[in-house]
């Protein structure tokens, strides 16, 4: 793989993709899927909204958690993510294309990650016009945070969700002095 490129929705579905290309598109919701070229050698297809939780929120949902951000960028997520993109050989893709729909947060944060996994260039496509890009300012957050680390915000969802365990008070101990003061903040 030779860059990473992020776009928008818009210049994604006007691109015509060199040979060898690939693309991540990223959609709010898998009823209004992006309209690509069937030209790109590989695509993966994404649904997930543009917004941003963390640990505070984890806990002021408890269980209620993942129902209540569902359809936010979570583990899951990450983890297609970097099975796609060991899926495919990447010496063999020319330009790995990620659009989300104003091409400036989710497939920024994607294109930081894989930019700087690979040690590849990124470059924004914007108005027609490909720039290299160094800063990232409005990649999202927690875009970029899951694929670092898919696992980050497992052990404090866990416990939230008693489901998940059988001894409440081990988990308990294991979490950190910040986390268990948040946990009585919002449930106490």
């Amino acid at each position: 793989m030779q860059r990473v490129v992020y776009l928008s929705r818009q210049e994604a579905e006007s691109l015509t993709p060199e040979p060898g290309a690939a693309i991540i598109s990223i959609s709010d919701s898998i009823s209004y899927p992006a309209k690509l070229s069937d030209q790109f050698a590989h695509i993966k297809r994404m649904y997930f909204l543009d917004g941003v939780y963390g640990e505070e929120s984890i806990i002021q949902f408890g269980p209620n958690f993942t129902i209540a951000f569902h359809n936010f960028f979570r583990k899951p997520h990450a983890e297609e993510i970097i099975a796609f993109l060991q899926s495919f050989d990447i010496t063999a893709v020319t330009t790995l294309y990620v659009h989300c729909k104003a091409g400036e947060s989710r497939s920024a944060a994607v294109a930081k990650y894989i930019s700087e996994y690979f040690h590849i260039p990124a470059y924004r496509l914007q108005f027609g016009t490909l720039n290299q890009e160094h800063e990232f300012l409005k990649a999202n957050a927690l875009v970029y945070q899951l694929l670092c680390n898919p696992t980050c915000f497992d052990q404090l969802i866990n416990f939230n969700n008693p489901g998940h365990l059988k001894n409440r008070d081990t988990s308990w101990s294991s979490l950190s002095s910040l986390q268990k003061i948040k946990f009585k903040m919002f449930n106490y």
